[in-house]
């Protein structure tokens, strides 16, 4: 891997994952070329089009990978590009108050 000595939190806004990838002299066909992950989803990492990419455990090993080899916190960046699961509907009203008058 290549910069695994220093470990960057990934709180850092997305679109500067280039730029530092870039500023440790790492190309995207170098990462390509090591974690056989296809260009098109290295790319959609990095614009956090994270829809583009496979789902279920490819999606966290895409993400693991590209952390990993431009040494950035893999934790970091999954939270960071897992949305939130949806909150669940709210329930309608129950009118157990009208039965209690009757």
């Amino acid at each position: 891997m290549a910069a695994e000595a220093s470990r960057i939190p990934a709180a850092l806004p997305l679109f500067r994952l280039s730029e530092l990838r870039q500023q440790r002299g790492i190309s995207l066909e170098e990462i390509a070329n090591a974690t056989k992950i296809s260009l098109r989803f290295l790319r959609a990492i990095e614009a956090e089009n994270i829809n583009e990419l496979p789902e279920g455990v490819f999606r966290v090993n895409y993400m693991r990978q590209y952390a990993n080899y431009i040494g950035v916190d893999e934790a970091d960046l999954r939270a960071r590009l897992t949305p939130a699961p949806p909150l669940p509907p709210e329930q309608p009203a129950t009118r157990n108050w009208l039965r209690k008058l009757f």
